[in-house]
């Protein structure tokens, strides 16, 4: 398991140097994802939000400006931040681990994170601060499937770079095991989706050979693709 200073390091050093533009492409995607649950709920009463993970900024920026409210970010790594600063506008930005919140969480109306609790070394505890939120968001990668797991430990095994390296996953679940997390630690989910997560573009014919093999099981049994490949993502939201 890292340490909480090995894991700062990576994510102020190695991960801007993997990803300069810090993943901003598929925010539109994660934008239109968070914008069918917030339709959902009553808009009006939502004046302040924290996304937690912020990266970029440039999905806060956007929920910000399509709810009219305050934003604000968090992120532990400085290098992001800086970076963020000239990314993003009109949000407040602030360096802290997300495990132990330097705000209350009840002081904001709407509380969200996207592709963050596959990092953190104690997402369970991470989970437990949000219990009396009056709405969470979460985008989850579910990666965990019976062929997706055997080659991941496989490359592990042998030495080869896997999403622990290059994008720093230290977590791995299907569905079962996250809601298991999810009501473990407080939360009532309200509302949830299950997609399926974006195609890999591998390189080598191993990797193409797998990337059609799924296609063509998700073709026939889209539950049967979850269960053997993982790969899905989770769109949930929990009300107080």
């Amino acid at each position: 398991m890292r340490t909480y200073q090995i894991l700062k390091q990576f994510y102020e050093i190695d991960y801007p140097a993997m990803h300069p533009d810090l993943d901003a492409g598929d925010i539109e995607w994660k934008f239109q994802l968070f914008r069918s649950f917030l339709n959902s709920t009553d808009k009006s009463g939502i004046k302040r939000v924290l996304e937690i993970g912020s990266g970029s900024g440039k999905l806060l920026e956007k929920i910000a400006d399509y709810l009219n409210a305050d934003g604000v970010g968090m992120d532990i790594s400085f290098t992001i931040l800086k970076k963020a600063e000239s990314m993003s506008k009109g949000i407040h930005l602030i360096q802290a681990g997300a495990e132990e919140l330097p705000v209350k969480a009840d002081k904001f109306d709407t509380i969200y994170f996207a592709d963050l609790l596959e990092h953190l070394l104690q997402p369970g505890k991470f989970l437990s601060q949000f219990t009396e939120v009056n709405s969470f968001m979460m985008i989850i990668p579910l990666e965990s499937g019976w062929i997706s797991d055997i080659l991941y430990h496989y490359r592990r095994f042998a030495g080869k770079t896997t999403t622990r390296e290059i994008y720093g996953h230290i977590n791995r679940w299907n569905r079962k095991e996250l809601l298991a997390i999810i009501s473990k630690n407080g939360l009532r989910l309200s509302g949830h989706k299950v997609l399926r997560g974006k195609v890999t573009q591998y390189q080598s014919w191993r990797g193409k050979a797998y990337g059609h093999l799924s296609e063509l099981i998700y073709s026939l049994s889209p539950a049967l693709h979850e269960r053997l490949f993982g790969g899905w993502t989770f769109v949930g939201l929990c009300r107080r």
